[in-house]
């Protein structure tokens, strides 16, 4: 049982690091698109 617990935690922690990384280029990509909106005048 603990070799799959292990096995279980580290996918854990890799899906969760991919979903933490996904998530900030998300965030990145909506910032910078919405610094591009400002410059333009839009809101």
């Amino acid at each position: 049982m603990k070799e799959i617990d292990a096995s279980n935690s580290s996918i854990t922690l890799s899906r969760r690091s991919f979903l933490i990384a996904s998530a900030a280029g998300v965030a990145w990509l909506a910032i910078r698109e919405r610094g591009k909106g400002r410059e333009r005048g839009r809101p």
